[in-house]
This record gives structure tokens, sequence and C-alpha cells, in this order.
């Protein structure tokens, strides 16, 4: 009875953890920073701390450790970061993550971007070439989540030399939609590899 009593418990409890959502809070300002929050947990993506240089014995050259796409991506800089940033969240949202997308719940989501240079030429070229990518690529994203409001605004700035940005996201998945697109994910990865051993 009591098996069946802590059985019924944890059943519940799993139930009510996998409704609780994960938020994610992500902002560009120069460089990209991100943290995401579940219940009293908290991690932070970006910046991540410097860490330490260990001394090294050995005068050659260690090769460099291989980053991962998704890391390269969010620690590119200024307006060409960003640019990259943002057609590669709509790439992933759009592609091999379109499930777990689908139920991304947006409340927050404002993009403004001032286009600047020493040239005003120049600026209205830069302008017209985000405006071609920026709208794009936020249409693609948001085409593939749910989302309450959001603003994007591109306008040239020719008394500034340098180009700003200001990113800020906030948006919400409960764990259950992670769990299901994971067990999609491992399902579809099983059918592949029985084919291929066919």
């Amino acid at each position: 009875m009591k098996f069946l009593s802590l059985m019924l418990f944890m059943t519940i409890l799993n139930t009510l953890l996998s409704l609780c959502p994960i938020t994610v809070c992500a902002g560009f300002d120069k460089e990209f920073s991100a943290d995401i929050r579940y219940l009293f947990f908290h991690y932070t993506i970006a910046p991540r701390p410097q860490k330490k240089a260990k001394k090294k014995v050995k005068a050659e050259k260690p090769e460099k450790p291989k980053e991962s796409k998704l890391k390269s991506l969010y620690e590119k800089k200024g307006l060409a970061g960003f640019i990259d940033f943002i057609t590669g969240l709509a790439r992933i949202a759009s592609g091999t993550a379109k499930k777990i997308f689908e139920h991304l719940t947006i409340n927050t989501f404002s993009i403004n971007i001032s286009v600047s240079s020493d040239d005003a030429v120049q600026t209205a070229l830069n302008y017209g070439y985000v405006c071609s990518v920026v709208y794009p690529a936020v249409s693609a994203f948001l085409s593939n989540t749910k989302y309450k409001e959001y603003t994007v605004s591109v306008v040239p700035d020719f008394d500034r030399k340098e180009s700003c940005v200001k990113f800020r996201l906030k948006a919400k998945i409960k764990v259950i939609f992670l769990i299901s697109a994971a067990l999609y994910a491992l399902k579809s990865f099983i059918k592949m590899r029985k084919s291929q051993n066919a």
C-alpha cells in the first residue's frame, strides 16, 4: 500500500514538474546574453565567465578545440554578429528544432537597429541590406512559434558613425514538450538506423 502511494505521489509530482515552463531570456547589446530559468534554478548561457588559462609545460601550440555551431553563433558581436545570430535562429526554428519551437510561447520580442557608417551612401546601402535580411529572418522565426506581440525597427542614422543593436526576447516552453520532441527525435533516429541496416 505504501509502495502504491509512493508511486502515485511520484507520478503526480513528475506530471506537475513537466507542466512547469522553462523561461528563456535573451538579449543583444553589442554582444549576446542569455539565461534559462526553471522553478528556482537559474543558468547563464552567455556571456560565460572567462576560464583561467592553464600553464602549459610544452612549448608546442596546442590544437584549437572545435566549437559548436550554436556557440560560435552567440559569440559573435556587433551588427554583423546579430545578423548572423537572427538568421541562424530562423534556420534552426524552421529546420531541425521545428517541433520544439512550435510549442515556444514568446512574451517579449523586440529588435531596434540603428544602421550607421562614416559615409552616407554606405549607410543607405547597409540599411537596405539589413532590412532585406532581418525582416525575412524574423518572419521565418515567428511563423514557427506562438507570440503575443513583437516590434522590429530598422532605421538609418546618418549622424552616428557606428551601428547600434538592441534585442530583447523572453519566451517560455513546458518541459513536457521538450521531452516529447526528444522522444520524436529518438524515434526518427531509430527509424533511420533501421532503414540503413535493412
